[in-house]
């Protein structure tokens, strides 16, 4: 899974490869397995890092680079609250794609962000079906 999402990123978003983050690595501060990550987001001029392991990133390690780090589901609640229509809009035409309802997509998208998804579901009046 891991290769063909490292491929399908590759594909779809070739302008988000960063070069040149290596010598950086040193001097990072967060989690050692992590480093790489935050190494990529300095040499990127990235503000934020949105991340399912949220403790390899302390708010200490990332201030000194004027960097914040945050979970997905936060990322997207707050994405939602600030252009709903667009979110809404992604998440009909990944069901599209998918032949499901946006229901249905949001049901499975809860599967793994469950609180994004029962605060869409909220917001739209939804009953999400079970999946």
């Amino acid at each position: 899974m891991a290769d063909y999402w490292q491929t399908e990123v590759r594909r779809n978003f070739p302008e988000a490869r960063v070069e040149g983050f290596e010598q950086l690595i040193p001097l990072c501060q967060n989690h050692e397995k992590d480093r790489h990550v935050l190494a990529v987001a300095i040499r990127a001029n990235a503000e934020l890092i949105v991340t399912s392991n949220i403790r390899h990133f302390p708010a200490k390690s990332l201030e000194p680079w004027g960097i914040s780090a945050t979970d997905s589901a936060s990322y997207l609640t707050t994405l939602y609250a600030m252009e709903p229509g667009v979110v809404v809009a992604k998440l009909g035409a990944i069901a599209q794609r998918r032949k499901k309802t946006p229901e249905e997509a949001l049901a499975l998208l809860g599967k793994s962000l469950p609180d994004f998804a029962a605060h869409v579901a909220a917001e739209l009046g939804w009953e999400l079906p079970a999946v």
